[in-house]
């Protein structure tokens, strides 16, 4: 890289770290060596989203608000509990397939993606 370039970097500080060794992110920004800009305004979501009020408590080390959702309640944020696995699978199925389009319009299959940990199990 010739020495008049400049190196932009462009990331999420906080998003999850990368599975391999490392948070260069992280470290980058925590060195103090480097300018730092964060963006602050939020433009997918509404102020009053509940996805941004958890973000914003998650941030600030406080527990984000997971009281359960009456169905017939519109919100962009659900906690449902349950430990049953083959319970905790038919209410993702019912999410993608009936819930979330029926909410917000999404197509099932083209427009809605589950994200889970590596497990050997449904689930």
């Amino acid at each position: 890289m010739p020495s008049h370039a400049h190196l932009i970097l462009v990331g999420d500080i906080d998003q999850l770290p990368s599975v391999g060794p490392g948070n260069v992110l992280k470290d980058i920004i925590r060195s103090g060596r480097f300018t730092v800009v964060r963006l602050t305004e939020i433009f997918r979501q509404a102020q009053e989203s509940m996805i941004v009020v958890n973000a914003h408590k998650v941030n600030q080390g406080q527990l984000p608000v997971l009281k359960e959702i009456d169905k017939s309640e519109s919100t962009d944020f659900q906690f449902i509990e349950e430990e049953d696995p083959e319970k905790i699978l038919q209410n993702i199925l019912d999410l993608c397939s009936e819930g979330i389009p029926g909410q917000f319009r999404f197509h099932p299959l083209r427009e809605i993606q589950v994200l889970a940990p590596m497990q050997v199990s449904d689930i």
